[in-house]
């Protein structure tokens, strides 16, 4: 992975600690891709910044 792709990362966890979804959001972009662990059971896989927030909405309703 390279360095930058890190620091994505990074941003990436940052903002979904602090609960800021548009962080979050912000720092996808269009063909990023996310694959939570329950895709395997639920198929569902999340792509770019606007799924990103489906992504959110979704893993806060598990977690509620």
């Amino acid at each position: 992975m390279s360095r930058e792709n890190v620091e994505v990362v990074w941003l990436m966890f940052d903002a979904f600690n602090r609960g800021d979804v548009e962080g979050f959001a912000a720092a996808l972009t269009e063909d990023a891709t996310i694959v939570p662990l329950r895709a395997a059971l639920e198929d569902t896989v999340y792509q770019g910044p606007d799924a990103a927030r489906d992504f959110w909405a979704d893993a806060m309703e598990a977690w509620s």
